[in-house]
């Protein structure tokens, strides 16, 4: 079978976790013996980046190209609101972007292409799949095509901004530009739900599959003399995700415990002056994915405290494969990952006194945590790239 690939970015061009999962799925489908190419953006190199450009990476022919726009996806950060807003307009209707990849798909003629998120490749992806006659496969990372960030923090499900995008015709657009997807694929329950709720893919098939995880063939335990329980948090430092009061629980804790913070962003700087107040408080800056298994190794407990809605955080996936369990707040898909004392442990979102109480009774219990290590690995089985491609290969195939 012919696919292809559409992801607004792609490894080695990365923000989340979305490109990475597009990464496994093409390297998996692939190892499948299956057909596959990949389209995707990159950064502005001249005028000759704005015709696709084909190279082969690991055996999967790779289309790159820089979509016609006020700045590259990855430098939206650089500009003030009223720039970003004016990319988003052109980025929903970005008629450059549709006859770049019109021109790669005919050329290419898929049985079916797999599409993810798409904020800075155009949202006309769909009409595009739909005039030429290709099966569409969509599959969910976050709350974009309701909220243009993706990001929706507990507490300001219903705000002002919630409220304009409805008024200012967003969603209905979004609705309809995504009516013509032939499956819908969500890594959680919840963000299908979320979703439906806003009536979105009302009269499409769906299905649920756990995003796919590499599992390490073998997962080694550092040894490492301590007292203390060690916890690691490993994404960005801003203000949805938790961090700032994760250090303040710790600082609080009244039993032996360690926190190592993996990542960068924003608020670095503020959690640094934490740390210095507070050695129990470690920070490592961005590391490699060996430095990161080498320091899953080593930790007896990875923390999520996000405020936010997300879907399935990679991140979960990483620590169960590795043979850590897991604490996360209840919000959004990470507790679909996580049997609470079996594999992990869940805490009632912002109530910071509640993961206090929690962290305290763990540090006295450790046998609970050397029983969770145990069975992390196996609680996640269905979520390997060969069980997941499994899985989509059989949807693909009802389809084609």
């Amino acid at each position: 079978m012919k696919i292809g690939i559409i992801s607004n970015l792609y490894p080695p061009f990365v923000r989340g976790g979305a490109e990475v999962i597009a990464r496994t799925m093409a390297q998996g489908l692939s190892e499948r013996l299956q057909h596959v190419f990949v389209v995707s953006t990159q950064p502005f190199e001249g005028m000759r980046s704005l015709i696709p450009r084909e190279r082969v990476d690991d055996g999967i022919k790779i289309y790159r190209f820089f979509p016609l726009n006020l700045y590259f996806y990855l430098s939206d950060y650089r500009f003030p609101l009223v720039i970003r807003a004016l990319w988003r307009c052109i980025d929903m209707l970005n008629l450059h972007s549709y006859y770049c990849v019109r021109r790669i798909l005919v050329k290419e003629r898929p049985d079916v292409v797999i599409t993810h998120n798409l904020t800075g490749i155009g949202f006309l992806m769909p009409v595009l799949l739909h005039r030429l006659g290709i099966r569409h496969v969509h599959v969910l990372h976050d709350v974009q095509l309701v909220e243009p960030s993706g990001i929706i923090l507990h507490g300001h499900e219903f705000g002002l901004r919630h409220f304009f995008l409805r008024c200012a015709g967003y969603h209905a657009l979004m609705r309809k530009l995504f009516s013509t997807v032939s499956v819908v694929i969500s890594p959680s329950k919840f963000l299908l739900d979320f979703y439906r709720r806003h009536r979105f893919f009302e009269a499409v098939e769906s299905k649920i599959m756990t995003n796919p995880i590499r599992m390490p063939a073998t997962v080694p335990r550092r040894q490492v003399p301590h007292d203390e329980l060690r916890l690691l948090y490993i994404g960005q430092l801003t203000p949805g995700k938790g961090i700032m009061r994760l250090a303040d629980v710790v600082r609080s804790t009244r039993v032996p415990v360690s926190l190592a913070v993996i990542g960068s962003g924003p608020l670095l700087l503020q959690l640094r002056k934490k740390a210095e107040e507070d050695p129990r408080i470690t920070l490592l800056g961005w590391r490699t994915h060996a430095d990161v298994e080498l320091k899953l190794s080593e930790s007896d407990i990875v923390v999520v405290p996000t405020l936010c809605y997300d879907n399935s955080p990679t991140v979960v996936l990483e620590a169960l494969s590795h043979g850590v369990p897991v604490i996360a707040s209840d919000i959004g898909g990470a507790k679909e990952l996580i049997r609470v004392g079996t594999n992990g442990w869940i805490f009632p979102v912002e109530q910071w006194s509640e993961l206090q109480r929690l962290i305290e009774w763990l540090a006295a219990h450790r046998d609970e945590i050397r029983r969770a290590a145990a069975v992390a690995r196996s609680s996640i089985e269905n979520a390997s790239v060969a069980e997941y491609c499994s899985r989509l290969l059989t949807v693909l195939e009802a389809y084609r």
